[in-house]
């Protein structure tokens, strides 16, 4: 019981670690490119949405 307790009070107060040595993203350069491919395909007519019914 006793290693239990000490256990739990290990997982509660365990340090705050962090990895700063992340790389950066650039996300607008994403967000501009699938922006980019996203214009390709209306321009092909890909993915269109239609209310109308072509089986009927």
């Amino acid at each position: 019981m006793i290693n239990v307790q000490r256990l739990e009070m290990e997982l509660i107060h365990m340090p705050h670690t962090s990895d700063n040595d992340k790389k950066a993203r650039d996300n607008n350069a994403k967000r501009a490119q699938k922006n980019e491919q996203e214009q390709k395909n209306i321009e092909q007519g890909k993915r269109a949405y239609s209310k109308k019914t072509d089986h009927l």
